[in-house]
């Protein structure tokens, strides 16, 4: 897909199921489960052999969109890039990176945290459709964002996952959740589901 096409395709499905674990076995194991009900899996960079983990992804399940996460730096962003993965994710705005990436043909959403590093990265590179709020701990702090920001579009990982229908309707287009998910995989498939159905409501 190009970058349009997969943005459209994660408005369509509005979340994710992202993979933190740093043990092989345990986050094939949660991917394994995520992907019955999750059409979307972002492995983290976190994981030190994130370049494996996605390889064996992406043959196990060929037909489901699959993004690389939590890229720190143009060294991890050149690694994951070369792998060839539906898109890209940061949790920062790294320079080296967003000047990598602008020229690519993959999705990438970098991440910001307040006013001015979100003016930044629209001012600066119009590029990239989607922004990462980065923490979004805070409803009323986003809902301030996005009245300042209000066209631009935002995702979000690292969140009250109770507040989700409210973020959604403030004009959040996309979701990542991880820990929610796979601390506990046998509430994994009833979770996911619940969080469908109350976006389904809003």
């Amino acid at each position: 897909m190009n970058r349009e096409k997969t943005k459209n395709f994660l408005f369509t499905e509005k979340l994710a199921g992202v993979i933190r674990s740093s043990d092989q076995e345990a986050a094939k194991n949660q991917i394994n489960v995520l992907a019955k009900d999750l059409k979307i899996i972002e492995i983290s960079a976190i994981n030190p052999a994130f370049e494996d983990l996605f390889d064996w992804a992406r043959q196990a399940f060929p037909e489901h969109i699959i993004g690389i996460a939590t890229l720190l730096d143009l060294k991890q962003a050149q690694k994951a890039f070369e792998l060839r993965p539906d898109f890209l994710v940061s949790p920062i705005s790294d320079i080296k990176t967003l000047k990598f990436m602008r020229n690519q043909d993959i999705l990438f959403v970098p991440g910001a945290c307040t006013p001015t590093e979100i003016a930044f990265l629209i001012n600066n590179y119009p590029e990239f459709p989607l922004i990462k709020v980065f923490p979004a701990n805070s409803l009323i702090a986003f809902q301030g964002l996005k009245k300042i920001f209000s066209k631009s579009q935002f995702v979000l990982s690292s969140f009250p996952v109770e507040d989700i229908p409210s973020f959604y309707k403030s004009g959040v287009a996309f979701f990542a959740i991880g820990s929610y998910f796979t601390e506990n995989l046998d509430l994994a498939s009833e979770r996911i589901k619940n969080i469908k159905s109350l976006l389904s409501l809003v």
